[in-house]
Order: structure tokens, then C-alpha cells, then sequence
């Protein structure tokens, strides 16, 4: 049994889309019994929100009945913030079960989560000093600017001791290299990896098959010229943009080798845009 922890934001978004597939996933694909439990920020209220920021989280005892009743053996937590905190992740271990913390973002140093304020990146607050989002009021507001500063700097150790493992499908300190941009910044084996994998075989199947398929009809069909080299051009460039980022990861995680695959291949499918209407096959006479 596989206990999940999830406080929703205010807002639903990616987060809470990626816990219901990891609970499909756990269910369906390993075949594993697993529960949610789950707190909404909606229904919070600011008040209570502030204290479990600043208690660090609000009725942990509740998560170990949690753990004894379905005699999880692991709790997988996502967003703690406000509602469970770094006690719930101690509730859960006291009761027996192994933590694993899911960060699909920046929470345990970020106050809004996404190192992104004021229009643009921002990496000022490190390790317990999280004083500059008080200074840059990144909540948008004073009181709560100040609780999350608080909270996160107080309880930000206690959050990692508290786990036994932790997940960080990204590697941040990667993505302003080449290797990072062509995908090694994405932890090898994980979901993530393994889902971008998926999506771009079958994007790829999808353009460079559905162009092929059009090309052979129409020239079975005796369809138009113009219409057949499109249709040829439209698969060869994508084969090329396709084959690009495997070309530069050969190349050493060269991106000047990417673009270039990228620019033939947008050229190839441009010319084959614009054979459109503009090829005939020869008149008889």
C-alpha cells in the first residue's frame, strides 16, 4: 500500500493532474493498492493556512491513523504547503512507513514555488535565507510575503530529515548547459524521462508517418504533383528535425548542431508549402 499526500493549491493545475496519474499509475500498472490523502487550500482559509505554515503543518495525527489504518508501507508526498509540513513526514514515519518527498517545483526555498517574480527569474533566496521574497513581497503580500519566509527558513531542515528519499525529476543546475537543454536534465529512469520519450516517438510516428501515408495515396491516386512533393517534402523535413537531436547528442551536446538539423528540416517543409499550386503535371497532347 502506497499512501499519498497532497495539499491542492487554490488553483487545480499540473501538479494535481500528475498525482492522479501517479495514483492511476501505482493502481493500474504495478498493481499496488494506493490512497490519496488530500487537503485543499481552497477551503483553508488564510488564517489556518498561516498557522500551518508556521507550526508546520496542522493535525500530523491524522496522517499516522492514515498510515496504521491502510497499513501503508510508503507515503508519497507531493505539495505539504501549508496544510501537513514537515510533521506530517514524521507523522508517517513514526507510524512505520517510509517517506518519499515529490518536488515538482521549487517550494522547500521558493515562496510562490516557480523562482519566477516580477517578470522574470529569480534564484535570490538560498538554502534558509529567504529574506529577498520578503524584500520583493513575492506573495503580493506583506503578511503572507513574511509567513512564507518564516516558515520556510524555520522548518526547511526538519522537511529533509524527515524523508527517507526524495524526487526531483529535474536537474535545475543542468539546464543552462547544452547536454541539459537536449535532455540530460531529466533524471534518467524517471517518469518524466520515460514520458518524453513516449511523446516524441509518437509525434514523430504521427508527422513523419501521416506525411508519408498522404504521399503514397496520392501518388497511387494519381493525385497532383504539386500536392505529392509537398507531401514528400513535409516527411523529409521532419525526419530531419526528428533526427536532430539525436545528431547533436552524438556530437557532444552540440546545440549548433541541432540547429542546423532544425533550419534544413523548416526549410525542406517550407518548400514543400509553397510546391503547393505551383506544379502541374504536363498537359496531353
Amino acid at each position: 500500500m502506497i499512501l499519498f499526500l497532497h495539499n491542492r493549491y487554490r488553483r487545480s493545475g499540473g501538479e494535481e493532474r500528475a498525482v492522479a496519474d501517479l495514483l492511476w499509475l501505482v493502481r493500474e500498472q504495478l498493481g499496488e493498492d494506493a490512497e490519496l490523502l488530500e487537503r485543499d487550500s481552497a477551503l483553508l482559509g488564510r488564517g489556518r493556512a498561516a498557522a500551518g505554515m508556521l507550526r508546520g503543518g496542522l493535525r500530523p495525527e491524522e496522517v499516522a491513523r492514515a498510515v496504521r489504518a491502510t497499513k501503508a508501507r510508503v507515503v508519497h508526498a507531493h505539495n505539504l504547503s501549508p496544510a501537513f509540513g514537515w510533521r506530517a513526514l514524521a507523522a508517517a514515519r513514526e507510524a512505520g512507513a517510509r517517506v518519499v518527498a515529490h518536488h515538482h517545483q521549487y517550494r522547500s526555498v521558493c515562496a510562490v514555488g516557480i523562482c519566477f517574480t516580477h517578470g522574470r527569474e529569480c534564484t535570490r533566496c538560498h538554502g534558509r535565507n529567504t529574506l529577498p521574497g520578503v524584500i520583493r513581497n513575492c506573495r503580493g503580500g506583506a503578511g503572507e510575503a513574511v509567513v512564507y519566509a518564516a516558515a520556510l527558513s524555520l522548518w526547511q531542515r526538519r522537511a529533509a530529515e524527515a524523508v527517507d528519499a526524495a524526487i526531483v525529476p529535474v536537474d535545475t543546475s543542468r539546464l543552462d548547459t547544452a547536454a541539459g537543454v537536449l535532455g540530460d536534465a531529466i533524471a534518467h529512469g524517471s517518469l518524466l524521462q520515460l514520458g518524453a520519450v513516449i511523446l516524441n516517438i509518437l509525434g514523430t510516428l504521427i508527422l513523419v508517418g501521416g506525411s508519408a501515408w498522404s504521399a503514397y495515396r496520392l501518388i497511387r491516386d494519381h493525385g497532383g504533383v504539386d500536392r505529392v512533393v509537398c507531401n514528400v517534402l513535409l516527411t523529409a523535413g521532419a525526419f530531419v528535425i526528428a533526427a536532430g537531436f539525436s545528431a547533436a547528442k552524438l556530437a557532444g551536446g552540440s546545440l549548433d548542431t541541432l540547429g542546423v538539423y532544425e533550419a534544413v528540416g523548416i526549410a525542406v517543409m517550407f518548400a514543400g508549402f509553397l510546391s503547393l499550386g505551383r506544379l502541374r503535371r504536363p498537359a496531353a497532347r
